[in-house]
């Protein structure tokens, strides 16, 4: 359990240095228009997450939160082999969804 809690914080830690790096890169603070794109692509993103199977939505989540196969596994009660095969579908579900979405605003 001690390896287990230190591998998470050490994911963690890298996990703030990317996003403090990606901050540092960016010289000029994003601007206005830029700010309303991210936060219409961020509600795009969570409507099109929000149309899937719960499991599916928080093994995707878990995923792009740094969470590996074995722990996505224990958090949703399934068998680590069977994680691969589920985040797959579910990223298909989500391009679908993504797709449908916005072949239906043109």
């Amino acid at each position: 359990m001690g390896y287990d809690y230190l591998d998470k914080k050490a994911r963690e830690r890298r996990l703030q240095n990317k996003q403090e790096q990606l901050y540092e890169v960016g010289e000029s603070p994003p601007s206005g228009e830029e700010v309303l794109i991210s936060k219409l692509d961020q509600e795009d993103v969570h409507e099109w997450l929000n149309e899937l199977p719960d499991r599916d939505r928080q093994a995707l989540l878990l995923r792009y939160s740094g969470y590996s196969y074995a722990e996505i596994a224990g958090e949703l009660g399934l068998r680590p082999p069977v994680v691969g095969t589920l985040l797959h579908r579910a990223t298909q579900r989500l391009r679908q969804n993504a797709a449908k979405s916005l072949s239906q605003s043109d």
